[in-house]
């Protein structure tokens, strides 16, 4: 990288991507502030601080916060405390205690020692951590977290998650709720912390009840959604297409397609249980624009990525309520039912587990009338949106 000329906010607010090149790839572009903090632009204009130091002589890139939420000064400021922090933890290795020295170093080690390896889809819990805990908390020493600071910590984290709740949801809330009563549960068994200090917070008094969804969209919206420009709209077709899982389907690589399906295996499936779903002519055409040169058909965008966007499309399209991509699999099993499917036919195509006698005794796959009930919602996917295939 080349030697940094000090930013400032003028500079970084008017930072802008830089146009195609010949293949009509748009760069990402870096500027350099210095000491190894960076402001990145991404082809969609979003910027982020991206810190860039050696560790144990490898070097890390840590995105620290976005631009403009997070000032060029609250920037500096947290790239100085991350490089404290690692000073502070090569003293601890070098002494022999490689304890973490901030709750957000004992985040990563319980998702390092628990997660990672223990869960099928890990990097949805390592997306909270990376960019949804914010850095107040993250660089809290973990010495300030024992019983006489308990109370003020428990505090500070529900007042956050409470405003989250607020301004993106319960679901979301609960979730981080979940992750972070994880992690505070790991460090009192391993010795860290004295105290657990979020074993009384719930999710009552942070996010709230989650409602269940009812969710289902109209014809109008599907066509809206149909004909709307973006990088996610191939996985949402998809999803509508065949009312499987955003996880799953953020999962699909190019070679779980042949002979007509696609093949999901047990280790990706929800339900630990592997399935197979008919693609249609409509389903194909879909896929056909997507680039075979990568592994997953989907690329490594994020499950939250894709319900930002979406979250986003719908406000400025004002449409309320908002749907989820998990509704246009709502949507699928509703509307399949209304064209007259039979229910045991639908529970086959998404992959739901039955109950009672039909549990037990029914393993038929019903091939051709899953085929068939595919081709019949296919067609009437496209008599919506007008499309001929």
């Amino acid at each position: 990288m080349a030697k940094a000329n000090r930013l400032t906010d003028s500079v970084v607010n008017s930072l802008k991507h830089d146009e195609p090149d010949s293949a009509g790839k748009i760069k990402e572009i870096w500027r350099n502030d210095g000491n190894g903090l960076y402001i990145r632009v991404r082809p969609n204009g979003n910027k982020a601080w991206v810190l860039r130091r050696k560790i144990k002589k490898v070097t890390q890139k840590t995105t620290i916060g976005h631009y403009p939420a997070m000032s060029l000064r609250d920037a500096r400021l947290a790239a100085a405390q991350l490089r404290i922090g690692d000073k502070e933890k090569s003293k601890r290795s070098s002494t022999g205690v490689n304890t973490p020295g901030t709750f957000g170093e004992m985040l990563l080690q319980y998702y390092s020692e628990q997660i990672e390896h223990n869960y099928k889809r890990p990097q949805q819990v390592r997306m909270y951590i990376d960019n949804r805990v914010p850095d107040t908390i993250k660089l809290l020493k973990i010495t300030d977290l024992d019983s006489n600071e308990t109370r003020e910590f428990r505090i500070v984290v529900r007042d956050w998650l409470f405003q989250y709740a607020k301004s993106s949801g319960p679901i979301g809330a609960n979730r981080l709720l979940a992750i972070l009563k994880q992690a505070t549960k790991y460090g009192t068994a391993i010795g860290y912390l004295t105290i657990d200090p979020l074993r009384e917070l719930t999710r009552k008094l942070v996010g709230g009840t989650e409602k269940s969804g009812n969710r289902t969209l109209t014809d109008k919206e599907i066509k809206r959604l149909w004909f709307a420009e973006s990088e996610h709209i191939p996985l949402l077709k998809f999803l509508l297409l065949t009312g499987q899982r955003i996880g799953e389907a953020q999962q699909a690589c190019w070679s779980d397609i042949h002979d007509g399906r696609w093949y999901i295996t047990a280790e990706i499936s929800k339900n630990n249980k592997a399935h197979w779903v008919p693609i249609t002519d409509a389903i194909s055409e879909v896929l056909r624009p997507l680039s075979r040169t990568r592994t997953k058909i989907f690329g490594t965008r994020s499950t939250t990525g894709t319900q930002s966007w979406l979250k986003r499309w719908c406000i400025r399209e004002g449409i309320d309520p908002r749907f989820t991509p998990h509704d246009l699999r709502r949507t699928f099993v509703t509307e399949i039912n209304e064209l007259g499917v039979e229910p045991y036919v639908i529970e086959r195509l998404v992959n739901h587990s039955m109950s009672g006698v039909m549990a037990v005794y029914n393993k038929a796959e019903y091939s051709e009338e899953r085929a068939a009930a595919a081709q019949l919602w296919s067609d009437h996917v496209s008599s919506i949106t007008g499309n001929s295939a």
